[in-house]
């Protein structure tokens, strides 16, 4: 493995290589070749990763009202497996990971060497070190979340008008399209006699602007 490389992706010069070699190690390969997977890393870094999105957050909204409710769900998102995938993936970390060739490099896989990329450098060079990969990292997918805060509040705000007639909002997923790296999702959103569609580059996205688009249908049939 070429280390200068991948490092020069992960952004982040390693003292110990062997963590290193440790982290980009999946249980395919290390079973095959009789070494140490990332596991017990991605275990750690689970952890890391929730510490400084919760950090990061708080800080963020120090001077805002928002509940804990909101919070926990932005973070719940933040360190859910598409973003982790999407950050992987805009590095190009995942061609450096030691896999199995009969295994799938699917967005579980990626999520997961992200955590595990995480706590090696935490381990190596401490919370400072963590934080700063994943403000580089991660910068502009914890904005994009964060600037689209106010999407998050649509499907809450449609679930609490229909709850009270006793409807849940049912999303259906019709399509996806566009490039790979650059996904368009379409999302159907019914409730309520109401029917809507929102596109988005995620689905959570899409879901966020089919909800927005159902609350402004159900307020014109008041």
């Amino acid at each position: 493995m070429d280390f200068n490389e991948a490092e020069a992706a992960i952004g982040y010069t390693f003292k110990d290589k062997d963590i290193l070699l440790c982290a980009l190690t999946h249980k395919s390969y290390a079973n095959v070749n009789h070494t140490t997977s990332y596991e017990r890393l991605e275990f750690y870094g689970d952890s890391v990763l929730g510490y400084i999105i919760t950090d990061i957050i708080f800080n963020k909204y120090k001077d805002k009202q928002s509940g804990e409710g909101y919070m926990s769900k932005l973070r719940q998102h933040l360190v859910s497996e598409e973003p982790l995938a999407d950050a992987v993936e805009r590095l190009g970390i995942d061609r450096y990971l030691l896999i199995a060739k009969n295994v799938r490099l699917s967005p579980r896989i990626k999520s997961n060497l992200f955590e595990s990329i995480l706590a090696a450098v935490y381990i190596d060079g401490g919370i400072r070190a963590a934080r700063a990969f994943v403000n580089r990292t991660f910068k502009l997918i914890i904005e994009r979340e964060i600037n689209a805060g106010t999407e998050i509040d649509f499907k809450s705000r449609l679930q609490e008008r229909t709850q009270k007639k006793g409807v849940r909002p049912e999303y259906i997923r019709i399509s996806k399209n566009g490039f790979e790296h650059s996904p368009v999702f379409t999302v159907e959103v019914r409730v309520d006699g109401v029917s809507a569609i929102g596109e988005g580059t995620s689905i959570k996205a899409a879901e966020q602007a089919a909800a927005k688009r159902a609350i402004e249908l159900l307020k014109r049939s008041v």
